[in-house]
């Protein structure tokens, strides 16, 4: 009985090299068998490209989707989007939550620079379209209720 054995390679890489290898264990190899070989060698080589790179793709896919789209809120601000929802101004919220109107509007500033709002407006629609979800407010310590 003859073994035979033939192999092609189809990527060499610094990091890896890929042959396909072949065995026949009745009659040897001639010049036609190794031309087919060597016709097969192209599109195996680019099949092989090709799933290289849906695999990096697909890694890359998914490394996006487990990165958040913005920087995580803090609690105070998913408290003052509630409070801006509901129509509040800088001052009343400022009252309600015990800070300066200042410090409203510098959380302001900030919800927008990481939401990529321009506007409280934009801010709200940002939570509404369910990208995210403020902290809800309680009404039973608010002032004047």
């Amino acid at each position: 009985m003859v073994a035979t054995r033939a192999a092609v390679l189809l990527v060499r890489h610094p990091s890896e090299t890929v042959f396909v290898g072949v065995h026949r264990s009745r009659h040897d190899f001639d010049a036609d068998d190794m031309t087919t070989l060597d016709l097969l060698r192209e599109p195996l080589a680019a099949a092989l490209t090709f799933r290289t790179a849906w695999r990096a793709a697909i890694a890359r896919t998914r490394a996006a989707i487990d990165t958040p789209l913005f920087d995580p809120l803090t609690h105070r601000e998913e408290q003052i989007i509630g409070l801006i929802a509901l129509g509040w101004t800088n001052a009343r919220i400022g009252r309600h939550v015990r800070i300066t109107e200042r410090t409203v509007r510098k959380h302001v500033e900030n919800l927008n620079d990481k939401l990529g709002a321009t506007n409280r407006a934009a801010i709200v629609h940002r939570w509404h379209t369910g990208v995210l979800e403020p902290v809800p407010v309680s009404f039973a310590s608010m002032p004047g209720s």
